[in-house]
């Protein structure tokens, strides 16, 4: 009797032990799965935050011309379509408004031969708004409206407004907007991944992402939403932002540069800036009126200072430099 209490007692321990082991590694096993799973988070963590890295890097690279051509060509026609169009005659090119339009391109174009980037193709054009502005377009479109044309006095004027703008495509201004506006959009789209609404995007970037130079084809077809988007973003950030101080010091600085290359007298073009609206306008988010005017004046007598030194360098007081009078026939065509 007492043997098969025994006997018994050993089977539950048995038992117990056996049942005790199993819950061990049912454990140990669930502890291996959580293991694996926070490795697999661990690791997809770890390759978005390089995904991020690289998408931000974008930023810092080259624009290629075939990218800012298509951008830049996707900003110029939003700005036009919703400034008021463009003054021209499509369908009698004898017309006055296209006469304009060849002198503002011979004018602008004449200024961007003196620039860093003469090989762009260049365009100009007058956009059918009363407000005074001008803009510019990344791969070489430059605007002014009808408002800004009927405040000049004479063609060293336009040619400081239009050498402005020229500034701020060969000094890469709004492509450093497009830059930053591309990596933060390439980080989400590659955040999303290949699922959902932005599938075409993540494809896209990912694209860009291996090929060496980031480069995205923005006028293949498969591309147009991500085009529009990009393209209202940067419009969006210029026009509610509008480029840092810096930024528009400097075009001043190589406006003016362009000018005396050109032969135009740059003081007229200190003259324009004190055109701009007080209230500020379209140009609230610039520097002050008076700060432009105190940086070109500055420049202007280092300029002098260092063409008395050396002949060849231009000399911003010298006799020679133009102004010329407006094309009256052409001027009334604004009025």
């Amino acid at each position: 009797m007492n043997r098969q209490r025994i006997g018994w007692r050993f089977g539950l321990c048995l038992a117990g032990l056996v049942l005790a082991l199993a819950n061990c590694k049912m454990v140990d096993l669930k502890r291996g799965d959580l293991g694996r799973q926070l490795t697999n988070v661990a690791q997809t963590a770890g390759k978005a935050h390089e995904e991020s890295q690289k998408c931000q890097a974008l930023k810092e690279l080259t624009i290629a011309v075939e990218e800012e051509t298509a951008i830049g060509g996707a900003i110029a026609v939003n700005y036009v379509s919703s400034a008021g169009g463009l003054m021209i005659d499509a369908q009698n090119p004898g017309a006055s408004t296209n006469d304009l339009n060849r002198y503002l391109n011979r004018v602008g174009k004449n200024l961007a031969a003196q620039s860093a980037r003469p090989n762009l193709d260049w365009t100009f054009g007058v956009v059918n708004a009363e407000g005074f502005n001008a803009f510019s377009a990344p791969g070489g479109y430059v605007f002014v409206t009808r408002g800004l044309l009927k405040r000049l006095q004479n063609e060293a004027q336009l040619a400081g407004v239009l050498a402005h703008e020229i500034a701020h495509i060969t000094e890469r201004h709004a492509l450093n907007v497009y830059g930053a506006i591309k990596a933060n959009q390439c980080t989400t789209a590659v955040a999303a991944g290949a699922a959902g609404e932005l599938a075409g995007e993540f494809l896209s970037f990912k694209g860009a992402l291996g090929s060496g130079n980031g480069f995205i084809s923005l006028n293949d077809p498969k591309n147009l939403k991500l085009l529009t988007k990009l393209t209202d973003k940067v419009v969006d950030k210029i026009t509610s932002q509008g480029y840092a101080h810096d930024d528009e010091f400097n075009a001043d600085r190589v406006a003016v540069e362009l000018m005396l290359s050109a032969g135009y007298q740059p003081s007229e073009y200190l003259k324009v800036l004190g055109m701009i609206p007080s209230d500020g306008g379209s140009f609230s988010n610039h520097p002050t009126n008076g700060d432009r005017q105190s940086k070109i004046t500055a420049w202007k007598q280092q300029a002098a200072q260092q063409a008395k030194a050396d002949p060849l360098s231009p000399d911003p007081d010298a006799r020679d430099l133009k102004t010329v009078r407006l094309p009256d026939k052409l001027w009334a065509t604004i009025r």
